[in-house]
């Protein structure tokens, strides 16, 4: 088998990286090749932590950066990248071990360019070390799907840790947007997908953290945000059956939060607006870009806090 490239971007998840670190090392003793470590201008002890391993492992190459992005990252990773293929980790995000393995036999039998799994879902708190090999991927069918830009448009899949692409496509992709602060796997992954072919399983091929109760609702409109201008800075790589699937699915998305905000008449007015805006442009009446403004802004109010205290860091 090809040697994997596993890169992990760290920010302050110092309590995680243990368990995240253990798991990456666990995957690249079996499928062999190199492990890229990029620290974001980390103010706990991750640094340290990042330090220690790459001293103690073979092929590691560890990177401090300012803190700027993630994609700054994955700019500044990517292309260094040595192996066939590669698998992006999350700091607080660890792999299931064989899962690797697992997605490059996938890939490579399916001729694949990204191929990925679903999450196992668990609690907010780390990960215990001794928990990693409790569970193991099993023989699951993969789905190819022939559109690969529609299928992660409606699907609207982050893939960060959950995927692998083949390194040179990802490579091609470089450099990400830098003006963005999250979702850079859904950014690459629309990259990769609109020159490639791209393989599904359901079936888990890492652990998934649960956000706080108290930061869920704002990390969905971070979320929601972001994913809009991924796909505006797209734009070039998608057809007008792709723009159309995202005109609707943002209107799925934007009805459900209209739901839990607003009651009765309002919330009648407001899914009337964007049932309206959807359609002129699906129709081609007005732009889309514009259109994608107007989704965006139903999340900036709430989410202008965020924005102010991150972008002071940069």
């Amino acid at each position: 088998m090809a040697g994997i490239s596993y890169v992990l971007t760290s920010y302050n998840k110092s309590t995680h990286l243990p368990c995240v670190l253990k798991s990456i090392s666990i995957e690249r003793s079996q499928t062999d090749g190199e492990i890229i470590i990029v620290d974001e201008g980390s103010t706990d002890n991750s640094i340290d932590i990042c330090q220690v391993f790459a001293a103690t492992h073979p092929d590691v190459t560890f990177i401090k950066m300012r803190n700027r992005s993630v994609y700054a990252a994955y700019n500044r990773a990517i292309p260094l990248v040595k192996n066939k293929w590669l698998r992006l980790c999350d700091c607080d995000t660890p792999l299931i071990a064989g899962s690797t393995q697992y997605l490059a036999e996938l890939a490579t039998l399916d001729e694949a360019d990204i191929v990925y799994g679903h999450t196992l879902a668990r609690g907010v708190s780390p990960l215990p070390i001794s928990q990693l090999s409790t569970v193991r991927p099993v023989s699951y069918a993969s789905q190819v799907r022939t559109d690969a830009l529609l299928h992660l448009i409606q699907a609207m899949d982050l893939l960060t840790s959950r995927a692998l692409y083949r390194a040179s496509k990802a490579r091609q992709g470089m450099p990400l947007p830098e003006n963005l602060i999250s979702c850079p796997d859904f950014a690459l992954a629309l990259r990769v997908a609109a020159a490639g072919r791209l393989v599904k399983i359901d079936e888990p091929v890492c652990y998934s953290l649960k956000a706080l109760p108290a930061q869920q609702k704002l990390s969905e409109a971070l979320k929601r945000h972001q994913i809009i201008r991924i796909l505006q800075a797209s734009r070039r790589l998608l057809e007008r059956r792709h723009r159309n699937a995202s005109i609707l699915e943002l209107y799925k998305w934007s009805c459900r939060s209209a739901r839990k905000d607003v009651r009765g008449w309002r919330h009648s007015a407001r899914k009337m607006r964007l049932k309206l805006l959807m359609t002129v442009t699906s129709f081609g009446l007005y732009d889309w870009h514009s259109a994608l403004d107007a989704f965006a802004s139903q999340y900036e109010k709430e989410l202008a806090p965020l924005f102010q205290r991150l972008f002071r860091q940069y």
